[in-house]
């Protein structure tokens, strides 16, 4: 058994407009593991923030979903090394004791900032003497410690909560992360229990804004089944090429970012730990948008044409809890061109769900389509990692 308590704060971001003139920059720190699952649940929570908020008890029907973040190793320098400092001297502040904010300590990584927002999260857990945490304990502490920040109890501005989930748009154009998450172990003064104190830092940033978007994610071999990424299943090594735009490798944690100009473009993750390439078509706007790549894919296939509606089951699941209904979860579906929409669905005899949804494409492609669906009652999560292949030679949508 552990107890928690968390303390958070944050600081406003200061845009400017000038622009950058472009320049080699340092390499940074690639995200671990932990910080990887950290991104991964907060764009979850900006992509449904409505479903996200009803198993934190908030109300967030009016927030609209936000594009989501792509990961800078800069500004996880930034933000890692402020969480270890933070941890290291025993303090809980955007500043340093020292009086250095978040913008020198971006700048000092190399990124030239030209905007930028912070959050910052503490919390300490206790556990009895000889009585290990978890060995899940840290994946399990970002899904806590990414609440925290959203209920955002005591703001009376609720700064974290409109941060984090873009709420009216106006951090649009931060567009780039780093999360930096740091722990300790200390004995507390009785003896008798083992304190973990984590600390996390999340900086978004931008070095222009009129910056691109970015193509962002992460490739993965989903052991559990789930369609998500969780520590240790992630590839590293793994070349992302773009056609005709250029390349990227994957982090040691298996994700990935890289700066497109709007556009469709046909998307190949190959080697490292991937045993065949893998290639999707995708079409950026003016948002960033996510791609992960599953070795294993839980989802169905749908095939179809251009200009004509695809429509059928994206694959199933296994009902959360005895006695759910359809009303228990809530179903999104990005289905890889820039449109996104509501899953319908149905339940079938033997306590499971079907996921059924509709959608039309303007061209030919193998499209990645990502359910993201949300258990109500307690906020779990699992995802369907489906494909639409658009372009065949048959003249009506088959599923597979």
């Amino acid at each position: 058994m552990f107890h928690t308590r968390p303390r958070t704060r944050r600081r406003h971001f200061h845009p400017r407009t000038e622009d950058l003139e472009s320049r080699a920059l340092p390499s940074g720190f690639p995200p671990t593991d932990i910080e990887q699952l950290y991104l991964e649940e907060l764009d979850d929570a900006r992509f449904d923030p409505g479903a996200y908020g009803v198993a934190l008890g908030l109300d967030l029907s009016g927030v609209a979903p936000a594009q989501p973040l792509a990961m800078n190793p800069l500004l996880v320098q930034a933000a890692r090394l402020h969480s270890q400092d933070m941890i290291a001297r025993n303090y809980f502040n955007h500043d340093t004791p020292e009086g250095i904010g978040p913008d020198q300590r971006i700048e000092a990584t190399g990124f030239q900032q030209k905007g930028w927002a912070e959050s910052i999260e503490t919390n300490t857990n206790i556990t009895p003497i000889g009585v290990p945490f978890p060995a899940n304990y840290a994946a399990l502490d970002t899904t806590y410690s990414l609440a925290d920040l959203i209920v955002d109890q005591g703001v009376p501005d609720l700064g974290h909560r409109v941060m984090l989930l873009d709420i009216g748009g106006h951090l649009h154009d931060l567009r780039q992360v780093g999360i930096g998450v740091a722990s300790q172990d200390t004995t507390d003064s009785s003896g008798a229990f083992t304190e973990r104190t984590t600390d996390t830092t999340i900086d978004l940033a931008t070095t222009s804004q009129k910056a691109n978007p970015f193509l962002t994610g992460v490739v993965f071999q989903d052991a559990a089944g789930t369609g998500e990424y969780e520590p240790g299943e992630g590839l590293g090594g793994v070349t992302i090429r773009v056609a005709r735009a250029g390349s990227t490798t994957t982090f040691t944690s298996g994700g990935y970012s890289i700066s497109l100009k709007p556009g469709t473009y046909t998307v190949t993750a190959s080697g490292g730990g991937l045993a065949a390439s893998i290639t999707r078509t995708i079409v950026v706007g003016k948002n960033n948008v996510r791609l992960n790549f599953d070795v294993n894919p839980n989802g169905t296939t749908l095939d179809g044409s251009p200009h004509r509606p695809v429509s059928g089951s994206l694959g199933s699941f296994t009902a959360f809890e005895p006695g759910d209904t359809t009303a228990s979860y809530a179903a999104r579906i990005d289905w890889g061109n820039g449109a996104f929409s509501t899953g319908t669905l149905t339940q079938n005899t033997s306590a499971s769900f079907d996921v059924n949804g509709s959608n039309s494409y303007a061209r030919a492609g193998t499209y990645a389509v990502r359910v993201l669906i949300t258990h109500l009652d307690d906020g779990q999560t699992l995802v369907l990692n489906a494909t639409a292949v658009i372009g065949r030679s048959s003249t009506h949508p088959k599923v597979r």
